[in-house]
Order: C-alpha cells, then structure tokens, then sequence
C-alpha cells in the first residue's frame, strides 16, 4: 500500500510540474508577438496592471479582443496617464474599464502584469510602449501555475475593486439612453494633417487627403487662447496650430493660457485665418 500512495504522490507532483514557465527578452526578441498572440488567443477576459500605456498596437489588439466579447479591465498609473503620450483619453473613448491609482503617499502604481482568461499571467519588466519593445532591455515571463495565477488576480480585484462603471439608467420615457456615437479617429496628428493640407502638396493631394479627415475623431494637447462667453466653444494653440473647438455639453472650469488635451470631428479645414473647426470635442483637464 505505501508503495502504491508514493507512486501517486509521484505521479502528483508530475502533473504539478507540468506548470509552463516561458522567458523572453527585447529589444525585438519576441515579447511583441508573444504577448498580441496571447490578446488574440483569450476568450473570456483580459486584466493589465501597467504604468505606462503607449502602444497603439496593443490599443488596438485590445478592442478587437473586446469586440469578440471579451471583458478588458486596466489598471493604470494616475500621473502616467495625464501625459500627453498616454492612450488612456483614447482607451476611454472606446468605453474601456479604466482605473486610475496612486500608490502610497503619493507613489506610483508600478504593477506590470496580465491576467488572461484567470489562467496565465505575463509579468516582467517590458511595459506597453514602443520603447519596450524597439530600444530598452527588458524581460517578459509568462506563467500558468494556478496558485500563482490566482494571487495576481485576487491582487488585480483588490486595487481596481467593483462595481467597474455605472449601469445605463432609463431615460425620461422609460427607455434606456441612446447608444452613443461610436468615434473613429483618423490615426494622424494635427500637425501631420497640417502638413498633408499645406501649399507644399498638389491641390489633388490636399483634397484627397481632406476628404479622408472631414468627419473623423481627431486628439491632441494644446493651450487654450480664448473662451467663449456662451462657454461652449473655445480656442486652442496646438504647438502653434490653431483650434477652435465646440464642446459636447458645457465646459468645465477652464481659465485661458491652461493645458489640456482634447479630441473632436474635423468639420472645416483651415482656410485664410489657419484655424481648423472640430466639434463634438472632450477635454482631459491635468
């Protein structure tokens, strides 16, 4: 009998050590990939603890992902996120769940990890920009142990806790709120649509590209120059380009001379006084 209970115990620990356990390094030795494979491979859900979210691909892998049904959930950095390179104003565009903390005293959330589907997890020291992957000397682990799974998860609930957003409520005649708008951004800068619509291109060149942009969701960071008194428009310098901007709603306590960033729809391109038109627009206040 005890000959019989070892050999269980060691088929146990066989199985136990079946854990798979995966190292990769940048710049450009894979972690990308990897990590892209696994968004695209995860059926359920996806939970990233990161200090810094920069990476349009990851952006985008991400709402395919959420597109198939899958539930993204980010923890983010405070102060990262109010830098004008974060993709947070964006990620929220796209109704993300979003959080945003602080360490203690004033610290930092410097988690970097991933949870997908509750069964494996991806921590190390490359993080979700473009520098990671091209430039830095960084390690990436993949792990599916479940013990170790299921303390990064319970960690991940702890700081972004629940409920996650509110819940639609009914509108006046009983229905629920219309569906909002769904935005698409032209993947250009201000300034390289500026560029693209300046004298140096063909008059066919700045229409095809104008007719590309009218319509579509710009962002930016720009400094406000003038407020209009019905406060609902206001004038931005965009590294000298200027902006005028009509707000969805009312605006915020604002003074001239502050810094924000900003989306909004191209309407009108600019004409003798250089001044593109967006409406439609949002503002991140930091």
């Amino acid at each position: 009998m005890k000959y019989i209970l070892s050999i269980i115990s060691v088929l146990l620990l066989c199985v136990e050590s079946r854990a798979e356990v995966t190292t990769h390094f940048s710049p450009q030795r894979g972690v990308k990939n990897e990590l892209l494979s696994h968004i695209q491979e995860a059926k359920t859900s996806i939970d990233i603890a990161a200090f810094q979210f920069t990476s349009g691909d990851f952006a985008e892998a991400l709402l395919i992902a959420r597109s198939r049904g899958v539930r993204v959930r980010i923890l983010l950095d405070y102060r990262e996120a109010q830098r004008p390179t974060s993709l947070v104003p964006f990620l929220r565009e796209q109704s993300l769940e979003i959080k945003l903390v602080q360490g203690r005293m004033g610290g930092q959330m410097h988690h970097t990890f991933i949870i997908f589907d509750n069964k494996k997890v991806f921590t190390g020291s490359y993080s979700l920009t473009e520098y990671a992957e091209k430039f830095n000397y960084e390690n990436a682990l993949f792990l599916d142990e479940p013990q170790l799974v299921a303390k990064y998860e319970s960690r991940f609930n702890e700081l972004f806790g629940e409920p996650l957003a509110e819940r639609p409520t009914p509108s006046a005649s009983g229905g629920l709120p219309p569906k909002e708008e769904k935005k698409y951004f032209i993947g250009l800068s201000l300034h390289q649509v500026e560029q693209g619509l300046s004298e140096e291109s063909t008059p066919t060149a700045r229409d095809t590209l104008w007719k590309h942009c009218q319509g579509m969701y710009i962002r930016g960071e720009g400094k406000i120059i003038y407020i209009y008194p019905d406060l609902t428009r206001l004038t931005l310098s965009d590294q000298g380009i200027m902006v005028e901007l009509a707000i969805e709603g009312s605006l915020p306590p604002l003074k001239e001379g502050q810094r924000i960033n900003y989306t909004g729809r191209l309407i009108e391109r600019p004409s003798k006084d250089k001044t593109f038109i967006l409406d439609r627009g949002t503002l991140l206040i930091y």
